[in-house]
C-alpha cells in the first residue's frame, strides 16, 4: 500500500491487552490495543495487524470519519470483538541486561524482581512482545537492541525450572523468529518468560548471532 493512498476498509477487529512493570520503587501499567484490519487495495484483500495505545485509537478513528470511510462496522464505534472467546493470559516476564537470570532465582516460590505482566494470546509472536517490553523499558529502545527470549519451565522431576532458548529479536532488524508464536514456542500456562537484553553497544553473544537477523 503507498505512502498516503487510503484503501477500502472491509473489516476492523480489535483486542485489549495489559502489560504491568514492577520494581523496587513502583508499578507501571500500560493499555494497548491490537488491531486486525481487512483491507482492499486495487483489488487485493489482505489483513495488517498493527498495536496503538488507546489515545492513539481514538485518533484513528476520528481520522477515519474525517476521510468519509464507508465503514458499516463504526455503527459500532469499536468495531467487532477479535478473539472475544479467547480470555486472555497472564504471561510473566523477568528481563536482565546482558544475560539471562540464574536458573536457581526460579526456586522454592522465588522469581527475580523487576517483573513485568502482560495480559495477552497464545497466539502473540515474540516481535509484538518485544514491543511491550520496549514500552516500559527505555533503555531497550535503541535500535540494534537484542531480545534473546528463553521460557523457563517446571521441572517436575526435581520441583525445579530449566530455561529453554526459544528465539531472538532485534529492534531496527527483521529476523526469522519474529513471527514465532508463543503457541509455537510450546508455552503452557505457569511457565515464565526471561529475556536477555543486549543493547547495542555490547557484543553479541553466539546464540544471539545464530538468530538469522537482517536490516530493514
Amino acid at each position: 500500500m503507498e505512502r498516503g493512498k487510503i484503501s477500502k476498509i472491509l473489516d476492523i477487529s480489535w483486542r485489549f491487552g495489559v502489560t504491568t512493570a514492577s520494581n523496587d520503587c513502583d508499578n507501571v501499567a500500560k493499555s494497548f490495543l491490537q488491531l486486525k484490519l481487512c483491507l482492499e487495495d486495487d483489488g487485493i484483500v489482505k489483513n495488517v495487524f498493527t498495536e496503538m495505545t488507546i489515545g492513539q485509537f481514538y485518533k484513528f478513528l476520528h481520522d477515519l470519519e474525517k476521510a468519509k470511510c464507508n465503514i458499516d462496522l463504526l455503527l459500532y464505534p469499536f468495531g467487532k470483538i477479535w478473539s472475544c472467546e479467547t480470555c486472555p493470559l497472564l504471561l510473566r516476564v523477568f528481563c536482565n541486561t546482558g544475560r539471562h537470570h540464574n536458573i536457581m532465582e526460579y526456586s522454592r516460590g522465588n522469581v527475580p524482581s523487576n517483573e513485568l505482566q502482560i495480559y495477552t494470546w497464545m497466539d502473540a509472536t515474540l516481535r509484538e512482545i518485544t514491543g511491550l517490553v520496549k514500552e516500559v523499558n527505555p533503555d531497550a529502545r535503541s535500535k540494534g537492541t537484542y531480545f534473546d527470549f528463553s521460557l523457563v519451565t517446571p521441572e517436575l522431576r526435581n520441583s525445579g525450572y530449566r530455561m529453554r532458548e526459544i528465539g531472538v529479536t532485534c529492534s531496527g532488524q527483521k529476523g526469522a523468529d519474529d513471527n514465532k508464536t508463543l503457541a509455537q514456542a510450546r508455552f503452557t500456562i505457569g511457565d515464565y518468560l526471561d529475556i536477555s537484553i543486549t543493547p547495542p553497544n555490547r557484543m553479541m553473544q553466539p546464540a544471539v548471532r545464530r538468530g538469522g537477523l537482517r536490516q530493514y
